[in-house]
């Protein structure tokens, strides 16, 4: 069996240093029983173990089959797409990155983790605490900024965003992240798909609607009617991917 552990630069004399005391148990069980399980566990009151893979062994034998173990893993991939973000936009676009380890087994990945920094006072977009609102314009100047910097999500569900009451967004779940020119304005196309999935996700009152869509055009200089019409073609996309996940999450409870 073999470790790996890699911590960022300027955390290293302050976290843990082996993969055994990154997931170690604090009175609950990290381990799941599907074969890759978001968690949220905190560690002391900075650090967050934001995702932990269990790979089941019908996984690794895909994973092998398919050639994909020669290249980064899904967690390494992630933990260097965050490392891009917070380097493009600085740590006010995503949680700083902490650590990822992986734990393989005759070279055959079983088991990851992905930690960043804690954010403070931030609560998931998609619930936010009763009685507030989501600024929405606020979030259209976020999003036209991370597209200005040649990023796209991918996949921008609200679930996907933190939003921190007077401290901006900060951005989850980077697997189908890109990025791509720096300092250029990414290709329509895939921003189109990004504002689609955000709007069909966020809790907005109907008379904020427009206001992120507005936002956004106006901080990237394009004209509202063709970016509506762009993102119109992915509002189909978006709705299927949210009734998908509806019908899978009762699985995944289930089977935890």
């Amino acid at each position: 069996m073999s470790d790996r552990l890699h911590v960022s630069r300027n955390l290293r004399s302050s976290l843990p240093g082996t993969f055994d005391e990154f997931v170690a148990d604090e009175g609950e069980t990290l381990t799941r029983s599907v074969s890759s399980a978001t968690t949220k566990i905190l560690l002391g009151r900075t650090l967050l173990i934001r995702k932990r893979y269990v790979y089941s062994p019908r996984t690794v034998l895909k994973a092998a089959f398919r050639n994909t173990l020669l290249r980064p893993s899904r967690v390494e991939r992630e933990f260097r797409m965050l490392s891009l973000f917070s380097d493009r936009l600085g740590n006010q676009a995503v949680p700083t990155p902490a650590a990822f380890g992986e734990r393989r087994t005759l070279q055959l990945l079983r088991d990851s983790f992905l930690a960043t920094l804690a954010v403070p006072l931030a609560v998931p977009l998609h619930t936010p605490p009763e009685g507030t609102v989501v600024p929405a314009a606020e979030l259209g100047c976020f999003l036209a900024a991370l597209h200005r910097a040649g990023l796209v999500h991918g996949s921008l569900f609200a679930r996907n965003v933190l939003w921190v009451p007077g401290g901006g967004f900060r951005l989850l779940d980077l697997d189908h992240a890109q990025a791509l020119v720096p300092d250029r304005l990414a290709p329509l196309g895939p921003r189109a798909r990004d504002l689609a999935f955000l709007e069909e996700s966020i809790p907005l009152p109907a008379e904020s609607s427009g206001e992120a869509l507005t936002a956004y055009a106006e901080a990237t200089g394009e004209q509202i009617p063709e970016l509506a019409a762009a993102v119109t073609r992915h509002r189909p996309e978006a709705r299927a991917r949210l009734a998908r996940r509806k019908r899978v999450r009762p699985r995944e409870r289930s089977a935890e």
